[in-house]
């Protein structure tokens, strides 16, 4: 005969209901002394209450931790560069069979930009330009990451930038994806002001 299992119960400070302690956050060593659903409903409030306050906090946070964050983004995507690449790969093969001309049009459209008033001289001094900012630090964040570079074009080629050489910067992956396709204009007032 097997013993009975004992299940251990606390009670909750916020609803007053006794639940078992995996219905509590850990808190260190010890439970919170509220369940986890009066926690949420609790953050939800102070949320509500003090919006500015939240926002204030996150933004500083965000700013004195964006160098651990930025590391651990590229540490993460290195780890798991295959299964990153995999979901892509998965994501365009689903999506491509349903708006096949969509995908077409858009690379046409992109390798049609690249060209756009650009002579035989302008191609080769943008493909040497590229070679020799390789080795720059990124234009917005001025880090270096290791494998993590990209040529980027300061006004976007959505926007009506062009492939020339003087529309070229080294960018840091993390600082190019975050850019998206809006003016780098934009990304250096923006680092300036936060």
């Amino acid at each position: 005969m097997t013993a009975p299992v004992v299940v251990a119960t606390k009670a909750c400070r916020g609803c007053g209901e006794t639940k078992p302690l995996d219905d509590y956050a850990r808190k260190g060593k010890s439970r919170a002394a509220r369940c986890k659903d009066c926690l949420r409903k609790w953050a939800v409030q102070y949320r509500s209450e003090n919006a500015d306050r939240v926002r204030v906090n996150e933004r500083t946070s965000r700013a004195s931790n964006a160098l651990h964050r930025q590391a651990w983004r590229l540490s993460n995507y290195q780890k798991n560069k295959e299964k990153i690449r995999a979901r892509v790969r998965a994501r365009y093969s689903e999506l491509y069979p349903l708006e096949p001309e969509r995908w077409l049009a858009a690379n046409a459209r992109r390798k049609q930009r690249l060209k756009v008033d650009m002579d035989k001289m302008d191609r080769a001094l943008s493909l040497a330009y590229r070679r020799a900012i390789r080795v720059d630090a990124c234009r917005y964040c001025s880090r270096r990451l290791v494998g993590d570079m990209h040529v980027d074009h300061f006004y976007p080629l959505a926007k009506g930038g062009t492939n020339h050489w003087w529309n070229l910067v080294q960018s840091c992956g993390p600082c190019n994806r975050h850019k998206h396709d809006r003016c780098g204009t934009w990304m250096l007032l923006r680092k300036r002001t936060s």
